[in-house]
């Protein structure tokens, strides 16, 4: 039986389980929560995933919750001779793919929360002033962990990259990355939708586009 995951597709975490199992060519069942209608706070989700977050893998007896947590586990067990680049062995190379794990996680999974929320749900107009400046200096820090390379870690797309797509694809649409400042991380965009299996980051970031286009054009509406 494949694993299963519970998730949302305009989810960027989710996006990047996703993305990480199309990359590894991992084959997953999959649960779509509607978070909406408040599916992540039913007994029997809350029951196995007390966080009721989104995404959730189901592995036989193992129940995973948190995108990073995940996307290791998922490359640990499925990275062979075929993949292997994707999560190398050298213990540095995972180490700075950890940290990029970690840095998604940390920074700009948390940024994403912090604007989303009251821009989506509360009906804010605008994105504070402090929010733009947190973005822009993590897109000024993605440009320097780039350096002279074309990817985030190595010479070769790997997991960092399919953890990291989704959450600087989604802050793009809410606060744009300057070009002048960061040619290279848009270098970097760029290349990895060229990869064969991007279309499980682009169906999402579509859904988030329209998302953030109907926030847009209600608070339209309230202001006239």
């Amino acid at each position: 039986m494949a694993p299963m995951l519970y998730k949302k597709d305009i989810s960027p975490p989710s996006r990047g389980v996703l993305l990480t199992a199309k990359g590894l060519d991992v084959e997953l069942d999959f649960t779509d929560i509607d978070m909406a209608t408040g599916e992540h706070l039913e007994a029997d989700y809350v029951e196995k995933n007390p966080q009721h977050t989104v995404p959730m893998l189901e592995d036989d007896d193992l129940i995973l919750v948190d995108s990073s947590a995940i996307i290791i586990y998922l490359a640990s067990k499925y990275c062979n001779e075929d993949n292997a680049n994707m999560y190398p062995d050298d213990p540095k190379l995972r180490a700075l793919i950890h940290h990029r794990l970690f840095y998604n996680c940390g920074t700009l999974q948390s940024l994403l929360g912090q604007i989303v929320r009251p821009f989506f749900f509360e009906g804010n107009t605008t994105i504070d002033e402090k929010l733009i400046d947190k973005a822009n200096d993590a897109y000024n820090i993605l440009e320097k962990f780039l350096g002279d390379r074309e990817w985030m870690v190595g010479d070769n797309c790997t997991i960092a990259d399919l953890a990291l797509i989704p959450s600087v694809t989604s802050l793009n649409v809410l606060v744009p990355i300057d070009e002048e400042a960061c040619p290279k991380l848009l270098e970097w965009i760029a290349r990895v939708e060229e990869l064969p299996y991007y279309e499980a980051n682009s169906v999402g970031l579509d859904d988030f586009k329209a998302m953030h286009e109907k926030a847009l054009a209600g608070a339209e509406e309230s202001a006239e």
